[in-house]
């Protein structure tokens, strides 16, 4: 009689990622590995053994709860349409877990950037994707979107046309995006939106609101702490355009998280707008506002991102008032980080989205989105605000000094 023994050794972790990676350690968890023997003597005779084996393993989790503000609910700010998949929002953010596991098949994937090589962040981005994939066993390349809405939806056709299985988009500009989710739809094709909202489909993001109101928050704590009279204070904040109801949750959550605790007079409040955020285009906002205001000394400067923060340094840099301003950034650079630990520097905080994670996340969301497994509607990032003074609960100082 002919036997056929079959092993199947699977490890089950349960954990909760609450939050990802400092370093801080929680105790060891109790897991059970069960280890199953199955014996087949006949088409219908089987006989099951099963052992347990308990092992410890320890977790790793990014940020202690009272380091982060509490995340809201933003899915229904974002004007969500029926989804694609009925898969979409079976469960919700609060209950799905990344789970870096083996991919079904040897899936290709495409990554639209919105700017490849732009900064260290798209950079952080980029090879945190590509970890997580090897660590899947699927095949990711990366395109360039350009900062350009028609080169985006270009990319999109080119993409249909090549047969991925997948496309990851950061394409910042909710217009772009509208048609190419039509594009998407009528082939077929699964997507996962990042940072902004792609209609029908499932989207990771930063916590938009509640980022930059701790920005905010933090702002205007500095302001009381060094006894700036409200009257006295400037209120700028650096918006680029452009992004539909991400970049304005961003703008009125610095907002809110300001007037919180100030009460600056209205006349105070200034936001610079420009279409493209490169630091360059802010830098040179920043330095016409700096010239039509010379005796401003007490000034707080938050933006939609790293780019707008960045150009208003350089620009207070240029005409030695950096000791007039407190700057919070959003996003976690690398340029954003070396700025907390220059002595002097106007750049006082960062709420960092973490990129260099954003690839543990949103790889396993894609590949659970595309293997037909239930996937919340979003899924949100984790921000937490860094100083000089909690630098080394997040990064090695001397890799950054």
């Amino acid at each position: 009689m002919k036997k056929t023994f079959i092993w199947v050794i699977s490890l089950i972790i349960v954990v909760s990622l609450a939050f990802l990676g400092t370093g801080c350690k929680v105790e060891p968890q109790v897991i059970e590995k069960i280890v199953t023997e199955t014996v087949t003597e006949t088409v219908t005779e089987i006989v099951t053994e099963t052992v347990t084996e308990t092992v410890e393993v320890e977790v790793e989790v990014l940020v202690e709860p009272e380091q982060v503000e509490e995340m809201v609910e933003t899915i229904g700010d974002y004007d969500v349409v029926d989804f694609m998949s009925d898969q979409v929002g079976m469960i919700s953010s609060d209950d799905w877990r990344p789970n870096i596991r083996p991919a079904k098949e040897k899936y290709v994937i495409a990554m639209g950037m919105f700017a490849r090589g732009m900064w260290w962040y798209h950079d952080l981005v980029e090879a945190g994707v590509q970890e997580t994939a090897d660590q899947m066993y699927v095949e990711v390349f990366f395109i360039d979107n350009q900062i350009d809405v028609q080169i985006a939806i270009e990319n999109t056709r080119m993409v249909i046309d090549r047969g991925v299985d997948m496309l990851i988009s950061e394409q910042l500009f909710p217009e772009g995006n509208d048609e190419m989710a039509v594009l998407l739809e009528e082939a077929g094709l699964p997507a996962v939106a990042v940072d902004v909202y792609l209609p029908g489909f499932p989207f990771f993001h930063v916590n938009d609101f509640t980022g930059n109101y701790m920005a905010g928050e933090w702002l205007s704590n500095y302001a009381v702490e060094n006894n700036w009279a409200e009257e006295d204070i400037n209120y700028v904040y650096m918006e680029q355009v452009g992004g539909g109801v991400v970049t304005e949750m961003r703008k009125q959550g610095a907002l809110e998280g300001i007037r919180d605790t100030l009460d600056i007079p209205d006349d105070r409040y200034d936001t610079l707008q420009f279409e493209v955020g490169t630091v360059d285009v802010a830098m040179e906002q920043m330095r016409t506002w700096l010239t039509a205001h010379p005796d401003a000394h007490n000034i707080l400067v938050a933006g939609t991102h790293l780019s707008c923060t960045l150009g208003a340094l350089s620009a207070l840099r240029e005409v030695d008032r950096e000791g007039d301003a407190a700057i919070v950034g959003l996003g976690g650079d690398v340029a954003e980080l070396q700025e907390l630990l220059v002595e002097g520097s106007a750049y006082k905080a960062v709420v960092s989205c973490f990129p260099e994670k954003y690839g543990s996340i949103v790889v396993p969301y894609a590949i659970d989105y595309l293997e037909g497994l239930p996937v919340p509607a979003d899924v949100v990032g984790y921000n937490a605000l860094i100083t000089a003074d909690n630098f080394d609960r997040f990064y090695d100082r001397s890799e950054y000094e």
